[in-house]
């Protein structure tokens, strides 16, 4: 990098910092090639790991949801039993409640 960047014309020496627009250039490049690889590791990361968890459904008619909502489904039970008390009011011909 620095060699193309203190590079002037054929024939003639080098000058000091003379295209820094080079230096931009290879600043900018590495930036993208490594987000680029980066992206590239972590897809194929996410993509095997996909491969292997559908590879445990593989002789299944359900799918990995499908078994997860089933399971769901025999496992779930109520945290609490609540029993609910109803009081009734009854009203007699006076307009009087009382309660029963």
């Amino acid at each position: 990098m620095y060699k193309s960047v203190d590079s002037y014309s054929a024939n003639h020496g080098p000058v000091y910092n003379h295209r820094l627009i080079v230096a931009i250039f290879f600043f900018i490049y590495i930036i993208i090639i490594a987000f680029f690889m980066v992206n590239i590791f972590v897809g194929f990361v996410i993509v095997t790991f996909q491969n292997e968890g559908e590879q445990e459904y593989k002789n299944c008619e359900l799918d990995k949801n499908q078994v997860w909502a089933c399971l769901l489904c025999v496992r779930s039970s109520p945290y609490v039993t609540v029993l609910v008390v109803v009081a009734i009011q009854f009203y007699d011909d006076v307009g009087r409640h009382s309660l029963q």
